[in-house]
């Protein structure tokens, strides 16, 4: 079966949108909310909107706010970047997002803030971004800057003194078509000449709002939401038994579940595809568990990669490495491993590289739990071995002493984009230069994330060196069969496969010289 690659920029990337059909189970029901309780901009709001309707949606044509604006649609340019403010680890925490793939109903407890929140209510003045922007030139036709000026809201309120490369990073996801990069790069500068302290970046309202914040987080009883609407159903369940009854109460009908919602939203807006009934697994809490012990380390399917990256830094640097290339931080900050490993892209950063890393996924359902290992998930193009109504609550990496691990991607460009090829490698060598174990998995060049039997066979007893990983590159070239789209042809991806394998080779000895020296 073909590879499909259509418009999707991350495609498979950051959603959890594998259609189930669904049967029976025995739990405990919650009580049911029929409506998201949230804030915008300082006001608390109650709403129960059609379960397709984005946040983008809501905001310009339900509540008028049209400083936010509608570009690219699919998460690409940033326009209708806006703020959210959501309760982590016993405070509310603040990250850009963009609006136009979130769903409105899964905005329960957190806080939005639009451009026209910056802004005090009189509008006689300007918020020192927003004035450091003026001052620095930074802004031309006008139509990104709402983003520029929301994504720097969100790094100032979490970090007063951010370094250029955390503006860069925090800009990754704003893209300016009148090429104003070098004035927006200079905001920092015009902010640090106001002499604006931290407060001065906390907006009037934010305390007010916290505290409510926290008080609806701390209550005990937590309700599912189940919102019904223009023949659709929107389910967001508070613990996995709920989730067994919706199952039960729903049995035969077809689901999609909804955790970073980008791949599934961008498919509705853009493909005209609906869904009968969304399912959003992000309140969950066990899938938002993070845990680093002495043999392994693990994580809840729906924790954001770009917590991800930051969790795992210090111990497991691979994954933060594979994150920074994944997207933008505003589709990072609600992008989710369970969607990476679950939508079953063959070119998928993540899988790629827990693939490599022999991670494995426990999978909760119906039948209760059980574990598969990632290299026994994928069946063939988007065919998945998971049983009807399964979800992935968390995925296990083992921690091998010793391991070396690297990864690799090709792409049109180097952020912003999903992978042509992609590989991963983990090596074990030992003191002597010699190869004790190999692990190496492709993306791109089939129908599926593979692993390589062939060439990690042959890796292993031999020496580190780069004529093995020459030789080893001619036989990886047997292992795949490539298809020719829009992203290059059969036999460029096979060259690249090749390349990078070697590739892998000279990343490596270059860190080993780099420890050694």
């Amino acid at each position: 079966m073909g590879m499909r690659f259509g418009p999707l920029l991350f495609e498979g990337l950051f959603c959890f949108a594998t259609t189930f059909f669904i049967f029976a189970g025995e739990d405990d029901t919650m009580a049911e909310r029929k409506s998201i309780r949230f804030f915008l901009n300082g006001k608390e709001e109650e709403c129960a909107v059609s379960p397709e309707t984005t946040l983008l949606e809501y905001i310009r044509n339900d509540r008028e706010l049209t400083g936010t604006k509608e570009g690219c649609g699919e998460g690409d340019c940033g326009a209708c970047t806006v703020v959210i403010g959501e309760v982590k680890g016993g405070r509310v925490r603040y990250h850009a997002t963009i609006s136009c793939l979130a769903l409105t109903d899964q905005m329960d407890g957190k806080h939005v803030i639009t451009i026209e929140g910056m802004s005090p209510a009189d509008r006689r003045a300007l918020h020192p971004i927003q004035q450091a922007i003026v001052d620095a030139h930074a802004t031309q036709c006008g139509f990104c800057t709402p983003g520029i000026a929301l994504a720097l809201l969100a790094l100032y309120l979490e970090n007063a003194s951010p370094t250029p490369a955390d503006v860069h990073r925090a800009l990754s996801g704003n893209l300016c078509r009148c090429t104003g990069y070098v004035s927006i790069r200079r905001v920092p500068d015009f902010i640090e000449r106001l002499h604006v302290s931290a407060p001065d970046i906390r907006l009037p309202f934010l305390d007010a709002v916290e505290a409510r914040q926290l008080e609806m987080a701390a209550a005990k009883e937590k309700d599912d939401i189940l919102i019904e609407k223009d023949g659709q159903i929107f389910f967001s369940p508070a613990t996995s038994g709920s989730l067994r009854n919706f199952l039960r109460s729903h049995a035969g009908q077809k689901v999609q579940y909804v955790s970073g919602g980008s791949d599934v939203m961008v498919v509705v807006k853009k493909r005209f595809i609906h869904h009968p009934i969304l399912v959003d697994l992000t309140r969950l809490p066990e899938l938002h568990a993070f845990s680093d012990g002495p043999d392994a380390l693990s994580f809840g399917g729906c924790v954001p990669l770009e917590d991800l990256g930051e969790m795992t830094r210090n111990t497991l640097p691979i994954l933060d490495e594979v994150v920074s290339q994944m997207a933008s931080k505003p589709v990072r900050t609600t992008a989710t491993p369970a969607g990476n490993i679950a939508n079953a892209s063959p070119v998928a950063d993540m899988s790629v590289t827990l693939m490599a890393l022999s991670a494995v996924l426990h999978l909760n359902g119906a039948d209760g739990k059980r574990d598969l290992p990632l290299g026994e998930l994928y069946l063939g193009y988007k065919k998945l071995a998971m049983k009807p109504g399964e979800w992935i609550e968390s995925v296990t990496v083992p921690k091998v002493p010793g391991l070396t691990v690297d990864f690799q991607k090709v792409s049109k460009r180097r952020e912003l984009d999903i992978s042509t090829v992609n590989s991963a490698i983990a090596l074990k060598i030992g003191e002597d230069g010699v190869i004790r174990s190999a692990r190496l998995c492709c993306g791109g060049v089939g129908p599926t994330t593979l692993f390589m039997p062939k060439a990690s066979a042959f890796l292993e007893g031999k020496p580190f060196t780069e004529e093995t990983f020459i030789q080893a590159s001619e036989v990886v070239g047997t292992e795949a069969t490539p298809m020719s789209d829009v992203r290059g042809s059969a036999d460029y991806r096979r060259a690249v496969m090749k390349n990078l394998l070697v590739k892998h080779f000279l990343s490596i000895e270059a860190r080993r010289k780099a420890h050694r020296g």
